[in-house]
């Protein structure tokens, strides 16, 4: 898919000195800068101008302010108080459920949960939460380290885990739970969401081989070579579901 052009004064810029980190505007971007741009395409191509957004777990508001900047009615959720995008916040933590009267009380067209189900104590909770506040015909989009592709991969045998995922990771940036693909989709089913469209986001990282090296590795892993899962989600209209006891042998 062909991304749409960032506006000049505010384009998404790798921070001089710091490798790895981008800012759009003046707000860092604490996730894969791809998987924003990604949300905002999807934004552009399925919505129409003034759609209501909720970006949930806004951090410094940096999607927030892209979204908003593209035309689209846009509010956040925040655990820490931290959004600087201006637009309506709701303090939410988002380790306990909530309810659509905590977000305003009227269902949202879109949305975004860029990186945030890796960080919270129970991600089905969550999704649960996320799909009761969503119009009827309404889309979720929600991003995840991919801890099935090849970087991953590479990571477990060197390390016994994924870099994300490290003692470092889990005391400094709070990365407690590990979603695998099958796992993500599993739940997302169980909080009654159905997948749209599923992508493999390369990211803005540099690769440290040639890309033919790569890709070739990835095929013999039987993996992609993405770094970030990206899912377009849409409500089904069976519902949730729940397990039982008797589902348990």
């Amino acid at each position: 898919m062909m991304y749409s052009e960032v506006p000049r004064q505010a384009a998404c810029r790798e921070i001089t000195g710091e490798p790895g980190l981008w800012k759009y505007d003046d707000l860092t971007i604490q996730a894969d800068p791809d998987a924003h741009r990604a949300t905002v395409a999807i934004a552009l191509d399925r919505l129409h101008p003034g759609a209501r957004i909720l970006d949930v777990g806004a951090g410094t508001g940096a999607l927030a302010r892209q979204l908003q900047d593209r035309g689209f009615d846009v509010e956040c959720t925040s655990w820490n108080g931290r959004c600087g995008a201006g637009v309506v916040t709701y303090a939410l933590d988002l380790d306990r459920p909530f309810t659509l009267e905590q977000v305003g009380g009227r269902t949202f067209r879109m949305l975004s949960l860029i990186e945030v189900l890796e960080h919270v104590e129970n991600p089905a909770a969550l999704l649960r939460c996320c799909a009761s506040v969503l119009d009827p015909d309404g889309l979720l989009v929600a991003s995840t380290p991919n801890v099935g592709g090849l970087p991953a991969r590479l990571q477990w045998l060197r390390r016994g885990c994924p870099q994300t995922f490290s003692v470092g990771e889990i005391q400094g940036n709070r990365h407690i739970s590990m979603l695998w693909p099958q796992g993500t989709e599993y739940l997302a089913a169980q909080a009654g969401l159905r997948i749209v469209e599923r992508r493999a986001l390369l990211g803005m990282r540099r690769f440290p081989v040639r890309r033919w090296i790569y890709a070739a590795a990835a095929r013999l892993l039987h993996t992609t070579a993405g770094v970030t899962l990206l899912y377009v989600l849409e409500r089904d209209p069976q519902g949730a579901r729940r397990l039982g006891a008797g589902d348990v042998y």
